[in-house]
């Protein structure tokens, strides 16, 4: 996955130029937030409580990496 999340920040900024890259991920998903913090993406923000899913409520993190070329 770590490759995977590799290419697309390559291709986001490489390519389509993009300024900046956002990832959401449930707090309690370690592999995803490992993920991200590897790629060397920064927790900009914490929703508590705000996605409904069987029956619970989860929180959210959100990532954010910027480009550093444009």
């Amino acid at each position: 996955m770590n490759e995977a999340v590799e290419e697309v920040v390559k291709y986001a900024f490489q390519t389509l130029n993009l300024h900046s890259i956002e990832g959401h991920v449930n707090s309690m998903n370690e592999g995803s937030v490992k993920i991200l913090e590897r790629n060397n993406f920064v927790r900009e923000g914490y929703f508590r409580e705000n996605q409904y899913y069987n029956g619970k409520f989860y929180d959210t993190a959100v990532y954010t990496l910027f480009n550093k070329i444009s």
